[in-house]
Order: C-alpha cells, then sequence, then structure tokens
C-alpha cells in the first residue's frame, strides 16, 4: 500500500495495513480480546496522524478504551478529535505513555532510525502481556533504505527475529521482500509482553 501523508488514519485503513501483512484480526478484535480479560484497553498509536482510528475506537468502546496518541503535528482542533492522552512530538524523544495494552504504528517507524530505541521504548511501555504491532519499511523497490533508516537498523531487525526475545517481550517478525527477494522491504514486528 502505497504512503500517502494526507491519507486519514481510519479504522478502515488501518484494518487493510493489517490484512495485506497476513494479521487476522482487526484492531477491533485485538481491542475487544483486551476489554473481554481486562474490562477496559489502553491503546497507543504512534504516528495517529489525525487521530483518526482513535475517534473511532472511542466511539465504538466509550469507556471501555483509554486511546492515546503521539504524533510530531497538532491534532487537526477544527475535526474536534479527542483522544484521552495525546503527546506531541518525536517520539524518539518524548516520554511514551506506560502500561499500555496496545500499541501500534503503521506509517512512521522509518522515519526515525534508530530502531533498537524504539523498539526498547515500545516494549517497556507495554503493560504486562501488552500487545505491540509495528510497521517498518526499510527499503524501497529500488533497495534504498527509506526514511532515517539505516543498516544497523536492519541488522537489530534481523538478529530480534533470530532471537525472538527482547527485553520482557517475545518477539515475532513477518518480513516482505522486493520482487526478486534481493532485499527486506520492510516487517511487521509484533511484540508481546509477558506476565
Amino acid at each position: 500500500m502505497p504512503y500517502e501523508k494526507e491519507a486519514s488514519n481510519s479504522l478502515e485503513f488501518y484494518n487493510k495495513f493489517l490484512s495485506n501483512v497476513g494479521e487476522k484480526k482487526t484492531l477491533q478484535q485485538l481491542v475487544e480480546s483486551i476489554i473481554k480479560r481486562k474490562g477496559k484497553a489502553v491503546v497507543l498509536d504512534i504516528g495517529c496522524g489525525d487521530a483518526g482510528a482513535l475517534a473511532e475506537l472511542k466511539k465504538i468502546y466509550g469507556d471501555k478504551i483509554e486511546v492515546r496518541g503521539i504524533d510530531s503535528e497538532d491534532l487537526d482542533a477544527d475535526k474536534k478529535i479527542k483522544v484521552d492522552v495525546f503527546v506531541k512530538g518525536d517520539f524518539l524523544d518524548k516520554e511514551l505513555p506506560q502500561k499500555n495494552d496496545l500499541v501500534f504504528s503503521f506509517r512512521t517507524l522509518h522515519e526515525s532510525g534508530d530502531t533498537e530505541k524504539i523498539i526498547d521504548k515500545i516494549g517497556k511501555s507495554l503493560a504486562p502481556l501488552g500487545k505491540a504491532v509495528l510497521l517498518i519499511r526499510i527499503r524501497d523497490e529500488n533497495g534504498a533504505l527509506e526514511g532515517n533508516m539505516q543498516e544497523e537498523d536492519e541488522e537489530f531487525i534481523v538478529k530480534s527475529a533470530k532471537k525472538g526475545k527482547l527485553g520482557k517481550s517475545s518477539v515475532k517478525i513477518v518480513a516482505a521482500f522486493d520482487e526478486k527477494r534481493e532485499f527486506i522491504t520492510g516487517v511487521v514486528l509484533k511484540l508481546e509482553r509477558h506476565a
């Protein structure tokens, strides 16, 4: 799916990302499983953009969900989208909200580079049994590194996949390759924090 800066971050759009990378559950199904287990879900969208998906989740689940977002730009005041917690700024420099049951990011992590620091911060922000679903673009169709990605970031991702563990979390990675299978174009990195 091509990146469109102006695209709305809707549940439909995010669920297409999940489906395209082989995830069988929608965001709603992931949230519902947390609510069933805990009574309330705390979710964080890193690179939430217009916070459309968060607003939709809040509308569906009301008091049974706390929606949190972080983005480098302010939310559009005219849209009157409300999130429970919003952090403006570069997520590498800002403190992430803690004890998240679900963290997702689909279109932004490649922009910062320093993947090891990012994944460590996200892993530490998870509540016990919390999950993260992160889409990270690594190389474009010509093999050039995306955004601020470096070869060290790619190496870290490959090592993490082989180890299957990062801190207090298990790691699963699904890689996408170019048509000739010469290089990794992106990964879906899933973290699950142990109890």
